[in-house]
């Protein structure tokens, strides 16, 4: 009887072996397979060639018909007496008194506003001028912008307004008419040479 009893668990332990069976607590999962990496280039960059040809078609493009005058009369309401930036970089704040607080509360609110419309080229705001904890005695600070087109090619451009970014959008945009904070229209072909200059053109 406990011959038969042996050579039934042997034949028992073949068949749970051969069905891929393991014991309770020590069963495998297959390795789940590994995830590609994102894809961090921007295929939609524009490359010089097509930078170039854009910029000459607005050269060549004929002045618009019509353009708005804008607000004659304009009285903006005056900026608060202090601001606090908080640095996008480290997270640090940084005080500014009335010198500095039209840059940080508007500027460089609106700047940033504005970058995000831009995708036809890789484009950055360097605002660590602003950051005492970045940039440490820095009594003017100013913003700057980098483009970076599709070849690599980096251009900085320092002292950067709102306006050179509303250039930039209605130029990327198509539009031949570029309307200032004031909603003063003129043709968008007067400001080529800023719009070079924030592009790396010549």
């Amino acid at each position: 009887m406990s011959t038969l009893i042996i050579v039934g668990a042997l034949l028992l332990a073949l068949v749970l072996g051969a069905m891929g069976c393991s014991s309770p607590g020590h069963a495998t999962e297959p390795e789940p397979e590994p995830k590609p990496e994102p894809d961090t280039v921007k295929t939609n960059t524009l490359s010089r060639a097509e930078l170039e040809a854009r910029l000459d078609e607005l050269a060549k493009a004929p002045p618009p018909d019509e353009l708005m005058m804008g607000a004659m009369c304009y009285d903006p309401a005056g900026p608060p007496a202090t601001a606090e930036y908080t640095c996008p970089i480290c997270g640090e704040k940084t005080q500014y008194d009335e010198y500095a607080v039209n840059h940080v509360v508007l500027s460089i609110t609106e700047c940033r506003r504005l970058a995000e419309q831009i995708v036809d080229v890789d484009l950055r705001l360097d605002e660590r001028a602003f950051c005492e904890h970045c940039s440490p005695g820095v009594e003017h600070p100013v913003l700057a912008l980098e483009i970076r087109d599709a070849e690599g090619k980096l251009t900085r451009t320092e002292k950067i307004s709102p306006n050179d970014l509303k250039l930039l959008v209605e130029f990327f945009e198509g539009s031949k008419v570029h309307r200032d904070s004031q909603d003063f229209e003129s043709p968008l072909a007067d400001h080529l040479p800023r719009i070079k200059q924030l592009l790396g053109s010549p």
